[in-house]
């Protein structure tokens, strides 16, 4: 592969980016463009974040969950593939605490699944044999 190949590959690459990503290339880092703390301050009882428009079964199931794109007129933006939209602070609350509830329950399962099997062996032992053994004594708790 000589070096005409490669400036080629290098043209054809930077074209397909340019249709990807329209617009001048931006000077500003990514952190400045993607900053929606003003339109945050302009929304103060909504929960304003970016979501994929780029993929629109992503987009979807942000809409699905609440979310709705903010117009330009309120400041909205779009950069990308990426687009802001806003739910009621009360849907965000709602929604972060099921995925906390969920990470919790997520986290114990392995231990229940323990207490369950432990649960099992103390009544095959009682059962079959007659031995009458505590559950917490077969469980180690650290």
């Amino acid at each position: 592969m000589g070096m005409d190949e490669l400036k080629e590959m290098q043209k054809k690459l930077a074209h397909q980016e340019g249709k990807e990503h329209g617009g001048a290339p931006s000077r500003s880092p990514k952190q400045h463009l993607l900053d929606a703390s003003e339109v945050q301050k302009a929304h103060p009882d909504d929960r304003v974040r970016w979501i994929q428009t780029g993929n629109a079964e992503r987009a979807q199931t942000r809409i699905a969950d609440g979310y709705t794109p903010i117009p330009e007129s309120e400041g909205g933006r779009k950069v990308g593939g990426l687009s802001l939209a806003k739910t009621s602070r009360e849907n965000y609350e709602r929604r972060t605490a099921a995925v906390k509830q969920k990470n919790r329950e997520r986290l114990q399962a392995h231990k229940t699944e323990v207490e369950r099997a432990a649960e099992a062996v103390a009544r095959e032992l009682r059962d079959q044999h007659g031995i009458d053994v505590d559950v917490k004594r077969m469980l180690v708790d650290e």
